[in-house]
């Protein structure tokens, strides 16, 4: 959140006080798979990357909320694969790829990029479907 004051009285003050943040999110730390980690090492990094995956998992999967809040098909696939291990909000990956694939052309081919907010926007380019390669 970012404030920015346009006009204030030389005379009086400016300030917050009590300020609260929710995190907004599709995951359901009560379906997380826990990891044993090894090492404190991979401990951390598995903080990391659940807290990573958390913060995209929102209707369907973004690439950021604070950025672009986009679905790139070339992520999907890594994020359902961790979410599978993690939070398993398989409903998730179902929406992102109705979502991708609503978008599909005549040839069955899914944009690389698209989104789900009220100003539609659908990539330009076209690739191939991410299991060929896989």
């Amino acid at each position: 959140m970012k404030v920015t004051v346009v006009s204030a009285s030389e005379f009086g003050k400016f300030g917050f006080s009590e300020i609260r943040a929710e995190s907004v999110t599709s995951a359901d730390a009560r379906r997380l798979l826990l990891f044993t980690a090894r090492n404190p090492e991979e401990a951390v990094l598995d903080a990391v990357s659940l807290r990573t995956l958390r913060g995209g998992m929102q209707t369907v999967f973004e690439d950021g909320p604070k950025r672009d809040r986009r679905l790139w098909l070339g992520e999907l696939l890594f994020q359902a694969r961790a979410n599978c291990v993690s939070y398993r909000n398989y409903g998730l990956i179902k929406r992102s790829l109705y979502l991708l694939s609503g978008t599909a052309n005549d040839q069955a081919w899914w944009p690389p990029v698209s989104s789900s907010t009220r100003n539609w926007y659908e990539g330009g380019d076209r690739i191939l479907d991410f299991t060929a390669a896989t």
